[in-house]
């Protein structure tokens, strides 16, 4: 390697005069056209994948992506003897494994569910993900997910990641006591689709000093790894053999040339998901404009196209998770006691179910703006700063409120006095919500807090088809030798309904069990 070359466990930074810039919006959708169906012999820029006149460096391990997946991948190649670099477009790591909330789930016995007195068996943890799978997930990731998610927190705890022990019930986005409650149950995880299959569990463990923290221990893994990284270096293409086996990867230089890598025993691409590609975004997932996307800015969709060019199947790229939380800021866990209607007075779902019901009404747009009803009794539990970050609207009597929001004051009146005698007999006749959230709301006034699709959290789940092993499938059903992938550069198991935390623990368990496999793949050399 050149001048730039670091001791490993280093960083370096290749010369941004000879790379493409960090951001990578110069890579648009010709750049990353995906080849044709069942090529393997096809480069992202569209050219043929002839191998290099000469490699920049040959190691074991090539990882297209420095966050949470490839991070975890690099830890597990490298303590398995595999000599492993990282390439990483931006200025630095971490990705959006770095600057989320922090949320990790995973079940099947964790030492903390335990610790509370959740005894859920890793059979039980892949019935509740299986009520919240993408409808074509294959089957074998969720039960590798399942049954290894109780070693990833093993081994996240083994970095010096903290998780404080303490639960407490209802319904909770942020721990009403960060020094001592670290297990949550959130929305959705009792609701009756899942209740059908498996008892409610919390599975939501929130990392004390979140994402930073997480990401600090993991990065320091690395470099205690021997792992090299490499920064501004931005993946171009990927190289194969005349068999069509991925060797290595190709980081274009500005003046056009290339600096490659190669790799003896596979690739990983774990370069997020397309969130941040607009182009991508008004092609597979149109309904998530004006929505909150929750991405970072690499998520362009990279490691998909170069997956594709490669003659990789994608999976779900038509389907983003939805979010659209009443409880999400602090100090609002009050919210699900309070009544969700549409523009007609009406409810249509439990409000202790899952953001994702809530979210994917709004998001296609059924019920494009809804109301939750709360009494002052409610609203007195509300800290006046997550008051004022929202749209509230108040009115003396019921009837008040609903000319105040634009419904029918007959219909909203019907439709509390309903609710309210459930809330009395301790039973949701109409939507089954969690009874120990039942309230009658009868403590005038009464407020409407306003949501619509600019409320909703958005995040794509589409990506490169993986099998258990978290190797790349082709368009005709067959692993693609020596390529890998993790992250949200793979299609996520949960769809639509998605469960809070699910991205960063699966990221991170698909990018173990990638670089376990990687570490064992035979050198092609």
């Amino acid at each position: 390697m050149s001048g730039n070359r670091t001791k490993s466990g280093t960083r370096s930074t290749l010369s941004r005069r000879e790379l493409l810039g960090a951001s990578g919006l110069t890579l648009g959708a010709a750049a990353l056209a995906p080849a044709a169906a069942g090529s393997v012999a096809a480069s992202a820029d569209g050219c043929a994948s002839t191998l290099p006149a000469k490699w920049e460096e040959t190691v074991d391990v090539v990882i297209v992506g420095y966050g949470g997946a490839g991070a975890t991948a690099a830890v597990f190649a490298a303590r398995a003897g595999a000599r492993v670099v990282i390439l990483e477009a931006q200025s630095r790591g971490g990705g959006s494994s770095a600057i989320n909330d922090g949320a990790f789930t995973v079940g099947g016995g964790t030492r903390i569910q335990k610790l509370n007195g959740f005894n859920e068996t890793p059979e039980e943890f892949y019935r509740y993900l299986k009520a919240a799978a993408l409808p074509r997930a294959p089957d074998e990731l969720v039960r590798a997910f399942a049954d290894t998610a109780r070693d990833l927190f093993d081994f996240v705890e083994s970095l010096g990641v903290v998780f404080k022990e303490g639960y407490v019930p209802g319904y909770h986005m942020q721990p009403p006591d960060p020094e001592k409650i670290g297990l949550l149950m959130i929305t959705g995880e009792n609701a009756p689709e899942v209740a059908a299959v498996t008892p409610p569990v919390p599975h939501n463990h929130l990392i004390y000093g979140r994402a930073p923290a997480y990401w600090a221990k993991i990065s320091a893994a690395v470099d205690a790894a021997g792992v090299e990284v490499l920064l501004n270096a931005q993946a171009t293409r990927l190289i194969m053999d005349g068999s069509g086996r991925v060797i290595g990867v190709g980081v274009r230089r500005a003046d056009g040339s290339e600096k490659c890598f190669r790799a003896r025993k596979g690739v990983l691409l774990s370069a997020g998901g397309y969130g941040a590609n607009q182009e991508m975004v008004a092609q597979y997932t149109p309904y998530a404009s004006g929505t909150i996307q929750v991405t970072n800015p690499m998520d362009i969709g990279t490691g998909i196209r170069l997956g594709q060019a490669a003659g990789a199947d994608v999976l779900g790229l038509s389907t983003c998770a939805v979010e659209l939380l009443l409880n999400y800021r602090k100090g609002t866990e009050g919210m699900v006691k309070g009544i969700a209607v549409n523009q007609a007075g009406r409810r249509f779902v439990a409000e202790t179910a899952d953001g994702s019901h809530f979210g994917k009404l709004v998001y296609e747009r059924v019920y494009p703006l809804i109301h939750v009803i709360v009494d002052q009794k409610i609203m007195d539990t509300i800290p006046a700063e997550a008051q004022s970050a929202m749209a509230v609207s108040r009115g003396a009597t019921i009837e008040e409120l609903a000319r105040t929001i634009h419904v029918s004051p007959l219909c909203l009146k019907e439709t509390l006095a309903t609710y309210n005698q459930h809330a009395l007999r301790g039973e949701d006749a109409e939507f089954q919500k969690d009874p120990t959230q039942l309230q009658a709301l009868a403590t005038p006034p009464f407020y409407a807090v306003s949501l619509s699709a600019g409320d909703v959290f958005t995040v794509t789940c589409g990506g490169l088809r993986i099998n258990a092993r978290a190797q790349v499938m082709s368009t005709a059903g067959k692993i693609i030798p020596g390529l890998y992938a993790a992250g949200m550069t793979a299609a996520m198991l949960c769809g639509e309904y998605y469960r809070g935390g699910t991205s960063t623990s699966l990221s991170q368990a698909f990018g173990r069990i990638a670089g376990i496999e990687m570490a064992k793949e035979t050198s092609d050399a």
